[in-house]
């Protein structure tokens, strides 16, 4: 079966937009090696882009979903949700370890998420999963069927969309964590790019590969300084930018830590171990003391 070809939509997925996800995923896991102190500020600005995205295709939705193209939702389904991917290593891990603490990797964050990011990508975690099932379940099986052409999605190879494999994988989503291991990420996030990147060449989808609106040169010149922004703090750090990350557990790397290095796992935490009350001295009552 032939390739469905159509025009693609570049608002909502255009170059300057898919690189400005992609910026500001990269910058975010350099940043907690090179500067810890613009880690926060880049989540919060990735779950705005996430936010602003998913706005629009629920606005896209309720309009006329007709008009919505499978293969163009599965892209911006894609790209909200592909730095939240980087959990799904975590959980496998967890089975190897059978869930032991001693080598759980978020229980270390390089940086702490801020309360704000966190409650943020929370509640847009619900609305995106609440998204994703109904348009796996509910959109995608009866859009194809009326096309005489055929979509493809990326499972590591190019898969039907409306396969059995691509909608079981797909319609399996985890809870959000803390934070995990900084390579997991690096490796997760290459590998969403390249999903995104192969999807719309299996698809032949046009007019989504140019910098030529300010839909797209504004999201992508937001990557692009996200990134210099942490080069430069690398480069040129404050006395000011080795303090402002005083809740990260490898801050004693830096200079200005303190120079102190921290227990990795309390005793009270140990596996096999039990807290011993510490020993204090009885009083000494003197007789004639006033």
């Amino acid at each position: 079966m032939a390739v469905c070809q159509f025009q693609g939509n570049s608002d909502m997925y255009g170059l300057g937009i898919r690189l400005g996800y992609y910026f500001q995923w990269f910058g975010a896991i350099f940043a907690a090696w090179l500067a810890p102190s613009e880690v926060n500020p880049l989540r919060f600005s990735i779950e705005v882009f996430v936010a602003a995205s998913f706005l629009a295709l629920i606005i896209l939705t309720a309009q006329n979903v007709d008009t919505l193209q499978p293969i163009e939702t599965y892209i911006v389904l894609l790209l909200m949700f592909g730095h939240y991917l980087a959990l799904a290593p975590i959980f496998l891990w967890r089975l190897l370890t059978m869930c032991d603490p001693y080598w759980d990797p978020t229980r270390y964050p390089m940086v702490r998420p801020s309360r704000l990011a966190s409650n943020l990508s929370f509640i847009l975690l619900l609305g995106v999963l609440v998204y994703q099932y109904w348009f796996w379940f509910a959109h995608v099986m009866p859009s194809l069927k009326r096309l005489s052409c055929q979509q493809y999605g990326f499972l590591f190879g190019q898969v039907r969309l409306n396969s059995t494999v691509s909608m079981v994988v797909n319609a399996a989503h985890i809870d959000l964590l803390r934070n995990i291991d900084g390579w997991i990420k690096l490796i997760v996030a290459s590998v969403v790019v390249l999903g995104v990147e192969l999807t719309i060449g299996w698809n032949n989808i046009e007019e989504v590969n140019s910098l030529n609106s300010a839909g797209q040169t504004i999201p992508f010149v937001i990557g692009v300084v996200a990134l210099v922004r942490i080069v430069y703090v690398y480069y040129f750090p404050k006395v000011d930018d080795y303090d402002s990350d005083s809740d990260s557990y490898y801050s004693y790397r830096r200079p200005g830590g303190g120079g102190r290095l921290p227990s990795p796992l309390p005793d009270r935490e140990l596996p096999g171990t039990r807290m011993k009350r510490p020993y204090r001295p009885a009083p000494v009552h003197h007789r004639g003391a006033l």
